[in-house]
């Protein structure tokens, strides 16, 4: 974990934003310039301090537990759906995963920015307010900068949306006006990464 986690030089931070973050060239080439500046600020503030790293990855997963559960709640499943689907979630490998490697928690930070963007897509949808919209593809921009997993995320937002409204030529242009942004954002980061 240590080849991730420590303190990179401001150049090193720089240059991920131009090009391959890994300085040593030891891993796959990717563009994450989010990615190294969490793994650089989570060495700084607990240096290899196992116990406080560790906590702080507990509330990691604790917040991605409650964002979830906030998702469910506004796509209108019941108490016992919400409730089944968390125990399944806390008492799975990849979960125990998550929390159990470090350099797996910048997924952990990946998935909240993701369930952040999605809560704020729909707030924007409910309230009519295009300050939610940006704030959606704020923690879009932020969480495909962190992790590539992301690149689905415009696909699930298109997806979710058709679960929560009906299917008809309006919604279908309506979610695709506001959805080709979040598109656009992934095609522009694989062309960063080239």
């Amino acid at each position: 974990d240590l080849s991730f986690f420590r303190i990179y030089t401001n150049e090193e931070l720089l240059n991920s934003w131009k090009g391959n973050w890994d300085p040593d060239g030891i891993f796959t080439k990717n563009y994450r310039p989010v990615g190294l500046l969490y793994y650089h600020l989570t060495y700084l503030v607990f240096g290899e301090n196992l116990f406080l790293f560790r906590s702080f990855v507990f509330i990691e997963i604790l917040i991605l537990l409650i964002l979830t559960n906030q998702l469910f709640v506004s796509l209108n499943f019941s108490q016992s759906q919400i409730t089944i689907f968390t125990v399944l979630l806390v008492f799975s490998k990849i979960f125990v995963t998550l929390v159990s490697w470090f350099t797996l928690s910048l997924l952990i930070l990946t998935y909240i920015l993701a369930l952040l963007s999605i809560k704020y897509y729909f707030l924007s949808l409910q309230k009519k307010n295009n300050f939610y919209y940006f704030l959606s593809l704020t923690f879009a921009i932020l969480g495909i900068l962190t992790r590539e997993e992301l690149y689905v995320l415009p696909m699930i937002i298109f997806l979710l949306y058709f679960y929560k409204f009906e299917i008809n030529i309006k919604n279908i242009i309506i979610c695709l006006k506001r959805s080709i942004i979040f598109f656009l954002i992934v095609f522009l980061h694989i062309i960063l990464r080239k």
